[in-house]
């Protein structure tokens, strides 16, 4: 009899072990498997973050806008509130890549958009690199008038800036094109918008750059 026993306390002693290791092997797996799914997630909001950023500038990029665009519309209509957009364009880039190299010219673009970055207001605004040279920004809840403001500050700031690549520096200057939305009674889209904001950029090149035109000057 007290052998049985003791071979009985032993049996329930090793399967309590057995047990406490089943749980303690659960609670591992439970945990690689929470941690692997965080990472992923983590791995994922990086990837969404990256395919929505301009790798040279660190600015958002064109998708960005596209997605941005229609949200900050919708909010304008049901708001009854302007939306104002801006179309930047950094004057004779092509001549400057050419001049002083590849490398000058991306610090250049990389300059460019830390002034923009810079002497936007608000943290609502939105500066995106729109595609080479060129930057949009979309001011939301933004007049015409508070546009231009915004927008002249950019360009004097982009002036003074000095683009320095390591053995030497330069300067450039900046042409800007703004359009402000505010009759909401018909659909709108960005490539809409930008038709005509890119109409008052050209304006601003043509008509010797360096300056601001509004699309309202066209009419």
């Amino acid at each position: 009899a007290p052998r049985l026993s003791e071979e009985r306390a032993m049996r329930t002693q090793a399967q309590n072990a057995l047990d406490q290791e089943k749980v303690s092997s659960k609670r591992q797996l439970e945990s690689r498997i929470a941690e692997q799914t965080r990472r992923l997630l983590e791995e994922n909001r990086e990837l969404s973050r990256l395919s929505l950023t301009d790798a040279l500038t660190g600015l958002p990029n064109r998708r960005a806008l596209t997605e941005s665009f229609a949200r900050e519309a919708a909010r304008a209509k049901a708001a009854g509130q302007p939306l104002s957009i801006a179309l930047l364009d950094v004057d004779h880039f092509k001549r400057f890549n050419d001049t002083h190299g590849h490398a000058a010219g991306d610090q250049c673009l990389r300059v460019v958009a830390r002034e923009i970055r810079q002497h936007l207001p608000r943290t609502g605004d939105l500066a995106v690199r729109w595609g080479g040279e060129e930057f949009c920004l979309l001011l939301p809840n933004t007049h015409l008038d508070g546009a231009l403001i915004v927008v002249e500050r950019v360009r004097l700031a982009i002036q003074a800036a000095r683009v320095d690549w390591g053995h030497a520096e330069a300067s450039v200057t900046v042409s800007l094109g703004v359009h402000t939305l505010t009759d909401w009674t018909q659909p709108i889209d960005l490539d809409a918008a930008m038709v005509i904001v890119d109409r008052a950029l050209y304006r601003a090149k043509s008509s010797g750059r360096n300056k601001v035109v509004a699309a309202t000057e066209m009419t």
